[in-house]
């Protein structure tokens, strides 16, 4: 008796913190913005399965990082200039699975000059 009350103990204290776990998600929906040592606004979003940028195009000249992954473990790296591949500046990709993270920072001459916004 004593073995079957720790036992259903467990599977409550288990479910709740599985239930927890699995709706508190702070990278799969907002969104965090930043600016370049040269002045590029830039701004990474979230939203369930798909994760989005923005970069206010200039001519900084810089490159920009971004990357993510979806909680099935499905990967998403792509980098661009933003006054050269300035048509990458607003765009977003969709998972199939909800987002687990996504970073996105800018570089110049190879040094990040702006820290990386998280979703």
């Amino acid at each position: 008796m004593h073995a079957k009350k720790i036992l259903v103990a467990l599977t409550i204290a288990g479910a709740t913190v599985l239930g927890a776990a699995g709706t508190a998600s702070a990278s799969s929906s907002g969104s965090d913005s930043a600016s370049s040592s040269h002045g590029s606004w830039y701004q990474v979003y979230a939203n369930n399965n798909v994760v989005g940028w923005h970069v206010n195009i200039g001519d900084t000249d810089e490159e920009f990082y971004i990357t993510a992954q979806d909680v099935c473990g499905n990967y998403y790296s792509f980098n661009w200039n933003d006054k050269y591949q300035s048509g990458y500046n607003n765009a977003w990709w969709t998972f199939s699975c909800t987002l687990s993270w996504a970073h996105l920072y800018p570089t110049d001459n190879g040094s990040q000059d702006g820290r990386t916004v998280s979703r």
